[in-house]
């Protein structure tokens, strides 16, 4: 019990801690509409990548969840789709919020099968340690957050007059 807390929980928990505190700014900073596309095509790449895989050769992620989760092939395709309109809705202006705060909560949900496979060899490919593939996460969602809203922005700015009082 103690061995699942430490290896699936925690890291969960401070996943979601991280995207709560970048979701919790009081306001974002809008980015320039070059810098918004770079990032969202960034952030949408392997979003397409793993979608497609996903829906043309799921057999090829089933070893990445435990065996026992039911109904895996069908799980790995059942999830290609919204990983597709995720990355598609970080274009669409009316979409961008919806589709980042989404892909977030996915990032974190997927989280257990990354820690599942962390440190193994999975289809010839070396999966990352869970302190990395932890890292790779949280950088993921600070990018999807930034695509999605902007950058963060806390607190309010203070500007002090001449006798040292502050105004807001």
């Amino acid at each position: 019990m103690v061995r699942i807390v430490f290896r699936y929980t925690l890291p969960m928990l401070a996943l979601g801690l991280v995207a709560a505190g970048l979701l919790r700014a009081r306001q974002y900073r809008p980015l320039g509409a070059r810098t918004r596309y770079a990032l969202a095509t960034l952030a949408a790449l392997p979003l397409v990548t793993s979608g497609a895989v996903h829906l043309l050769r799921p057999a090829m992620m089933v070893p990445l969840l435990p065996p026992w989760v039911p109904q895996r092939t069908l799980l790995i395709a059942a999830t290609g789709l919204p990983e597709l309109a995720g990355a598609i809705g970080l274009f669409v202006p009316s979409l961008r919020r919806p589709a980042s705060a989404w892909l977030v909560v996915m990032m974190i949900a997927i989280f257990p099968a990354n820690i599942y496979v962390a440190g193994e060899r999975v289809q010839g490919l070396a999966m990352p340690n869970v302190p990395v593939r932890w890292s790779m996460q949280a950088a993921y969602i600070v990018l999807l957050v930034i695509v999605g809203y902007g950058m963060p922005q806390y607190g309010t700015r203070r500007a002090s007059s001449r006798n040292g009082t502050s105004h807001d």
